[in-house]
């Protein structure tokens, strides 16, 4: 689900570092997850839409573009005040995703 070619990219093959920024990531995951049920749940579009934008550089930064794109997607229906179609499912799918992106982090920083 993850690709780590970005951050080698941008922060070079050090291991150390690597670690220290997706333990960062793995940290901000859970406080992410219910954020964003909280906020659906109380129908705070405008919420929805600000943390997506927060969170989708932290998506793409430890390679996970696929979920990034649904944030993008997120932040996009939120924007447009009219239909919420899809929003339901690209908010269940999130979550669902970043659970497995946790198992798979953890297996990496071992």
């Amino acid at each position: 689900m993850i690709d780590l070619s970005y951050l080698n990219e941008t922060i070079g093959k050090n291991k150390e570092i690597q670690k220290t920024i997706l333990q960062l990531f793995l940290d901000q995951l859970p406080g992410f997850r219910e954020d964003i049920k909280d906020l659906y749940n109380n129908k705070d579009f405008t919420g929805i839409k600000d943390l997506a934008h927060k969170t989708k550089n932290s998506f793409e930064m430890v390679g996970a573009k696929e979920q990034a794109n649904i944030l993008e997607n997120i932040e996009s229906i939120t924007k447009e005040n009219g239909s919420l179609s899809g929003l339901p499912e690209l908010i269940k799918r999130i979550v669902a995703d970043s659970e497995l992106i946790t198992k798979e982090i953890e297996e990496i920083i071992i």
